[in-house]
């Protein structure tokens, strides 16, 4: 790391793009993003140990503001917070660069007002002398073409996350990033600040890189040989004005660093003294330094909105658990949703219904099926009460409740509901609905690929896939390549498998997704152990089973012990692959998973068979077959039947051998036919749209 001048030169500011964050507001009073969550959640919650929990989590301050901001009154009052303060020493720099054409576009995170503040004291008139773009419409329209048409002679700036002055711009952001949604029309800003504009470079100031579901993801996918160089001005305090700031090259940074790819210098130093030292020697272009103080304490204002904020006690203990859900603390949320619950007056329809949505997909995230179904199941019988408002959304309590039947193995059920899912959701063609679609094609490709139509799956997932990317819903895209890896593991296609769920688990890991990355990590220790990589299988397996242990995840870790035992089955210890398959289905079973009860049976019939315990082998066969015929797979159903066939023979049991070796073949030739469903498969497919706008 190297000693540099504690200033920005005039040559590197000329014809360059600004890059701004939450910390140029800091001096200004307004609070930073951290800082902000941390004051509510210790308001919210009197147990330290809570707070510490969600704040040790990668949740973006977005994400925890859609989460906390339950109706709509209280988000305007808490967005007001927004209005307030005095442009800093920092805003009124950036004004006067872009007043004399130093510097042209400016693009922020910030929804605050103190920019256009700025600019307004510097005679600086929107439309007139700079165009700001801040809301769905605004970049809808833009690429890097209709960027500079958009601006023609006039400065730009772009404020990525919307403004507080139009509340419904933050709204839509929010959403987005709650859903983990990748914007394609940001997505397009962000190209042009970092790619594709026409300056020279971009100098990033107040930028915490926190944001991992949005803009970070955004500015890693910039490949490296088109992405503008880089000046990032990191922050440390010290009161010294005349220390000396040191560099390194911008790539070696090692955690919240998207721009590895980028050339470009990390200046770590003190920005509130680097903004003056870069305004006084320039002096006799932008004029002199004047230091602005803050005048505005957010805590106060803070303090009142919470005190409404909690005159509700449902809502309260609401939002307390969506957090908890948000951070994988499936335990604490549903003891607040239910707390929530039992505070929510039997008038509140809509509070009711949302709090059993929420303790269905707490308990299906845990891989507790039958308790989620009860609760999505009473979700669905409030919606349909003659007094529940219509702002009710039955599809996802449909595709909800399509993922536990399918779960348990009951899939005929799970088609009927996902078709549900489907036409509920093609009624209305919102945003939200694109993504029940997305899951409804994903959930039929799952239960197509578990009965053994590979072929028949395909389309289905890459339909699913399609939707996605058009989305930019990273986890669902992430669980589609997941599901495509599977297809080629079944397929004999190892590579193609462990390329999928590579592409998977690191779109997983940059959603702070944990149930598709333990996911990952037990499909990629199946693949490794077809290709007879018995440590590498042995490692991801313990990888999964650790992340699903960690997080209370009850589907992967029996998936993850099932794992484990057909290695020790590859390995020849049979002993240990017993005992390991029987600790996979009694897990399995306890949650009443029943791919896994199905494999652990399987398992364990080739672990007897070896052991030569043929009447347990027989009795395996036998409960793996019932698994068979209750998830829909016929040709597992035949295999069993012919293992069964096998072994009566060889215990002198001719009648009981020639019936299943019958049954084997009856299912062989079910399995030759169309899927019995086939008309509702079709429905579905043909209500799923392959592409929408995001």
């Amino acid at each position: 790391m190297k000693k540099r001048n504690n200033l920005i030169r005039k040559s590197q500011l000329q014809n360059s793009a600004l890059f701004c964050g939450a910390g140029i507001s800091k001096g200004s009073g307004l609070p930073l993003a951290d800082d902000l969550k941390r004051y509510i959640l210790e308001k919210l919650f009197s147990d330290a140990a809570a707070v510490q929990q969600i704040m040790g989590t990668d949740l973006p301050f977005e994400l925890f503001l859609e989460t906390i901001l339950e109706d709509h009154d209280t988000y305007l009052r808490l967005l007001n917070l927004f209005e307030q303060g005095e442009p800093n020493a920092t805003h009124c720099f950036v004004a006067k660069l872009v007043k004399l054409g130093l510097v042209k576009n400016v693009y922020t995170t910030n929804f605050d007002l103190l920019l256009e503040t700025a600019f307004s004291r510097q005679g600086l008139v929107e439309g007139e002398h700079y165009v700001r773009f801040y809301n769905k419409e605004h970049f809808e329209m833009l690429d890097h073409k209709t960027i500079t048409e958009a601006l023609g002679d006039k400065a730009g700036l772009f404020k990525i996350h919307g403004s507080a002055d139009e509340p419904d711009s933050v709204t839509t952001l929010l959403t987005l990033v709650a859903s983990k949604i990748l914007s394609v029309s940001r997505s397009q800003v962000i190209e042009d600040a970092f790619s594709r504009g026409s300056h020279d470079r971009t100098i990033v100031v107040g930028y915490s890189c926190s944001d991992v579901f949005d803009i970070t993801l955004m500015i890693e996918r910039i490949t490296g040989n088109i992405s503008k160089p880089v000046l990032f001005i990191e922050h440390i305090d010290y009161a010294d004005a005349n220390a000396w700031p040191r560099a390194e090259p911008v790539q070696v940074k090692e955690l919240k660093n998207p721009f590895k790819h980028f050339l470009g210098d990390r200046i770590y130093c003190n920005t509130d003294f680097l903004i003056k030292n870069t305004w006084k020697n320039l002096e006799g272009t932008v004029g002199e330094y004047c230091q602005v103080e803050p005048c505005f304490d957010w805590q106060p204002f803070v303090d009142n909105w919470f005190e409404d904020f909690t005159q509700n006690k449902a809502r309260t203990a609401f939002v307390a658990g969506k957090l908890f859900a948000c951070t994988s603390c499936f335990d604490e949320a549903i003891q607040y949703f239910f707390t929530a619950l039992e505070n929510t007056e039997e008038s509140d329809n809509l509070m009711r219904f949302k709090c059993c949505v929420a303790l269905g997909g707490a308990y299906k995230q845990q891989g507790h099926p039958r308790e989620a179904i009860y609760h999505y199941e009473r979700a669905l019988q409030i919606a349909s009460e003659p007094e529940t408002v219509p702002k009710i959304r039955k599809s996802d309590c449909y595709v909800g409740l399509a993922d536990c039947y399918e779960l348990i193995g009951e899939n005929t059920t799970a088609l009927e509901l996902f078709a549900n899912a489907s036409e509920s959701a093609h009624q209305l063609k919102d945003f939200n609905d694109f993504q029940v679609m997305a899951r409804a094609c994903g959930g039929v490709g799952r239960i197509l690929c578990g009965q053994g139509y590979y072929e028949e799956a395909i389309p289905f997932h890459k339909n699913a896939l399609d939707l996605a990317q058009n989305l930019g819903d990273i986890s669902w895209e992430a669980l589609c390549y997941v599901h495509l890896g599977t297809i080629c593991r079944f397929s004999n296609e190892p590579a193609e498998a462990i390329e999928l769920y590579t592409k998977a688990l690191r779109l997983a890991e940059l959603s702070s997704d944990k149930a598709i990355e333990a996911g990952c990590y037990a499909n990629l220790a199946l693949v490794n152990l077809v290709s007879k990589q018995w440590l590498k299988a042995e490692r991801c397996a313990e990888k999964a089973l650790s992340i699903a242990i960690s997080t209370g995840d009850q589907t992967v870790e029996p998936l993850s012990y099932s794992t484990l035992a057909n290695i020790s089955l590859s390995r020849c210890d049979f002993i240990r692959a017993a005992n390991t398959f029987h600790r996979a289905l009694m897990l399995a079973q306890a949650v009443d998973y029943a791919i896994v009860c199905l494999g652990s049976y399987m398992g364990l019939f080739q672990a007897y068979s070896y052991l030569g315990a043929f009447e347990l082998a027989l009795e395996c066969s036998q409960q793996a077959a019932k698994y068979a015929q209750r998830v829909g797979n016929k040709k597992a159903e035949a295999s069993c039947y012919g293992c069964m066939g096998i072994f009566f023979e060889r215990l002198k049991k001719k009648d009981e051998a020639t019936k299943s070796f019958l049954k084997q073949k009856g299912c062989l030739e079910e399995a030759s036919e169309s899927h019995p469903s086939v008309e509702q498969i079709q429905r579905i497919r043909a209500l799923i749209p392959t592409k929408t706008q995001r």
